[in-house]
């Protein structure tokens, strides 16, 4: 390797192996990053303390990934549980509030205050204004022979 470390982490473009291309091996570095290092360059990588990525690395980071899925998709179902839990809530509160029969016990209370109210109001407007006389004169009395006050 002439001097220079092997690079950390992937190394940028293609990795299959092209005519004529240089071939890359896969190792994990000190610091536990993966690298991709020349073939030319394995040597100094391993004597820099590189060790060849090996069947079980790989079955390790497969099996981390699919635990974290599985993990991922438990939070998924438990935030959807809770949400049609919720939306199962406000329909049934939903469906109680907009019931005829609590409309109508609402309305018939607002018209029984209302009709309280008109009673009221009349009873003190007779209060009030005392009612004038009536005065009724009979000028035919063989017509209304009761009316007639003699």
């Amino acid at each position: 390797m002439s001097g220079r470390a092997p690079r950390i982490g992937f190394t940028q473009g293609r990795l299959s192996p092209q005519i004529g291309g240089k071939s890359f091996g896969f190792f994990r570095a000190p610091d536990g990053t993966a690298a991709a290092v020349p073939v030319s360059e394995v040597k100094d990588a391993m004597d820099a303390g590189y060790k060849p990525v090996t069947f079980g690395d790989m079955l390790q980071v497969i099996d981390s990934y699919a635990k974290t899925i599985q993990d991922q998709q438990k939070k998924l179902n438990d935030f959807s549980s809770d949400y049609n839990a919720l939306v199962e809530r406000y329909n049934r509160l939903a469906a109680i509030s907009s019931t005829p029969a609590a409309n109508y016990a609402a309305s018939q209370a607002n018209d029984e205050r209302r009709a309280m109210r008109l009673m009221l109001f009349q009873s003190l407007l007779s209060r009030t204004t005392p009612q004038a006389p009536v005065r009724i004169e009979v000028t035919n009395c063989t017509a209304f022979p009761a009316l007639c006050v003699h």
